[in-house]
């Protein structure tokens, strides 16, 4: 049964074919992953972060799905080449599958959760916005400091995948994140501009209150 002392672990459905209903886009094997997301941590710290840097609000902002797809020709899923680079705790840096940017970070832990340790690497990978701002400048540049903010803040990006790893061994958690399409310089980061106001030019609607194109 699905209790425990402290109540129901879980609801239980009366229909196993709609046991994904409430996660279609990112349902893995019967499951419905929660985590912390680039758009989740926009959402939440926005305000702060407008106060910090003058940052300007974006007319369009997709709703990202994890990406299970194969990509580069090969038969595994995004998702598990993300695991495969960093899996076996290496200590070079990875590379990026081809036609996505990467995220990676060291985390000095090796005890974090993967919520805990993507809600740190996510947070750092943030960090250079509010240390240099962003200015009304939009264009990418190849090699900026901003790199990492602007992977995940790229207004094309509609597709990511994130893997975490423990590694006692080296004294350290691995957070490798991976985003389609990705940013080259020239590239504008985003467009300014009233929330929600390109979603209908990409056929879609707003969601309301999180203000993504879906």
């Amino acid at each position: 049964a699905a209790t425990n002392p402290a109540g129901a672990l879980y609801t239980v459905g009366a229909d196993k074919t709609k046991i994904c209903d409430t996660c279609a886009k990112t349902c893995v094997e019967s499951l419905c992953p929660q985590t912390t997301t680039p758009e989740d941590y926009w959402q939440r710290d926005g305000q702060r972060m407008e106060k910090a840097c003058t940052l300007s609000l974006r007319k369009k902002m997709l709703e990202l799905t994890y990406d299970c797809k194969s990509a580069g020709g090969g038969a595994a899923s995004v998702a598990a080449k993300t695991y495969e680079a960093i899996k076996g705790c290496p200590t070079t840096d990875p590379q990026p599958t081809g036609g996505y940017s990467m995220n990676f970070k060291r985390l000095k832990n090796y005890t974090l959760s993967d919520k805990g340790a993507l809600e740190e690497a996510i947070k750092e990978w943030w960090s250079p916005l509010e240390k240099i701002g962003l200015g009304t400048n939009l264009e990418f540049t190849d090699g900026s400091p901003l790199t990492s903010f602007a992977n995940m803040a790229y207004e094309e990006t509609s597709k990511f995948a994130c893997s975490v790893k423990n590694c006692p061994n080296i004294g350290k958690t691995l957070v490798m994140c991976q985003y389609n399409p990705p940013i080259t310089g020239g590239d504008n980061i985003y467009e300014p501009g009233k929330v929600c106001s390109g979603c209908r030019n990409l056929g879609k609607q707003c969601s309301d209150p999180q203000g993504l194109c879906v």
